[in-house]
């Protein structure tokens, strides 16, 4: 991914994250990588992936009905120079986004690395949301992971017709 292109998608990110907020917060939308097998390698000692409500950002645009999809996958399509990976991990796409549901603890960590990033208060505020949202309903991607075959899916015809 280019510099450039990141500030792009998270303006288009938070678009779409904020127009559709309540389904968002219905459910739970991060990838439960050990539920669906997906278990991917300790970050840190003691911790593992599915503990950072890890949620694959294609997965969720192409799974929330809205009309913020398609400019997020076409950023997405853009920002994503290449893909790559192993049938075990068929549903990473290459680029995901954090929200953490149901776990204050988790938020306050991300609150205070996300401003010291330098991240928008305002996108920090509004995770915080999710702190109270539905943790227990997870969401099913079976239906993406099942017709997800790459990149090569995704065409810029498909955003022109």
């Amino acid at each position: 991914m280019c510099s450039s292109d990141l500030p792009k998608l998270f303006d288009v990110w938070m678009d779409f994250a904020y127009a559709n907020e309540q389904a968002l917060l219905s459910s739970n939308y991060s990838r439960e990588v050990i539920r669906t097998g997906r278990s991917l390698p300790v970050s840190r000692a003691g911790e593992d992936l599915a503990e950072y409500y890890i949620t694959d950002l294609l997965a969720i645009a192409s799974s929330v009905p809205s009309a913020q999809s398609k400019p997020l996958i076409a950023q997405l399509i853009h920002a994503v120079a290449y893909y790559n990976c192993s049938a075990d991990n068929v549903g990473l796409t290459g680029l995901s986004v954090t929200l953490p549901y149901g776990n204050r603890r988790f938020y306050n960590s991300l609150n205070n690395v996300f401003a010291a990033a330098g991240v928008d208060q305002s996108y920090i505020s509004w995770l915080g949301k999710f702190v109270s949202a539905n943790s227990d309903n997870y969401y099913d991607y079976d239906d993406f992971d099942q017709n997800w075959n790459g990149w090569d899916d995704f065409n810029y015809d498909f955003f022109t017709n």
